[in-house]
């Protein structure tokens, strides 16, 4: 299971825009532990520190986590997660 089920424990998602014809990606970070680690701090040349944006300035956080949320339980079960799971549980025991 995630710690995080907003960003499901990236620390960011990725939102991708159309501006005047082009695509862009840009990282929004999550509000959580693992998001305040991988928020970005674009520095300029005058010293100003510009952060990546919070997720949370742009969606309603509560229903991105129950999206999230039904999205595992109805199917969209990550593979990987249930081998982190696993070694987890194993390393545990053994």
């Amino acid at each position: 299971m995630y710690n995080c089920w907003i960003c499901k424990d990236k620390g960011f998602i990725i939102v991708t825009t159309i501006k005047e014809g082009y695509k862009y990606d840009y990282p929004l970070h999550c509000n959580c532990s693992m998001g305040n680690r991988e928020k970005i701090d674009y520095t300029t040349d005058k010293g100003t520190h510009y952060f990546t944006e919070p997720i949370s300035k742009y969606y309603d956080v509560k229903q991105l986590e129950s999206k999230n949320r039904a999205s595992y339980i109805k199917g969209g079960i990550d593979k990987n997660m249930i081998k982190k799971e696993v070694d987890v549980l194993y390393q545990k025991l053994y």
